[in-house]
């Protein structure tokens, strides 16, 4: 664990990270991170510009996306919900073992008049109305 960061966490401060990528999952980077305190993880659609203009990681998800029909938007949505999904696989140990307290990924995506929070915990919690159903449209409910 770092110092420095377990010092802050025994003061009570949760450190987060602000970033989500497939290098970052797939190096075991975000792994290394979570065993040296961090608590939690947020991503933005810049991030996932980022990522995915960066890399080829996204390549073979994206081709498949058009080829089965689907819009850019859909697609995006894919990318972002499975990138959230491992990271918060990644993070499970430490929400449970926190008791909920850490141990949280969260994905913010703008859509034409929704903001909508992906927050991957234990469960949905506190959202508004238009944001609870696009979330719930994401699971399918």
């Amino acid at each position: 664990m770092n110092l420095n960061i377990a010092a802050l966490n025994k003061l009570g401060q949760s450190i987060w990270i602000d970033d989500l990528s497939q290098q970052l999952l797939k190096s075991g980077r975000l792994a290394s991170l979570i065993s040296e305190g961090i608590s939690g993880l947020t991503s933005n659609p810049t991030i996932f510009k980022n990522a995915i203009a960066g890399s080829a990681d996204y390549d073979q998800v994206i081709e498949a996306g058009r080829l089965a029909g689907q819009g850019p938007e859909e697609t995006l949505e894919d990318l972002m919900v499975g990138d959230v999904t491992a990271a918060a696989d990644l993070f499970r140990p430490l929400y449970d073992s926190s008791g909920a307290g850490d141990g949280y990924v969260s994905c913010c995506a703008v859509r034409v008049v929704d903001v909508v929070f992906v927050g991957v915990g234990g469960h949905l919690a506190q959202l508004g109305h238009h944001a609870r159903q696009a979330v719930e449209g994401l699971h399918g409910e």
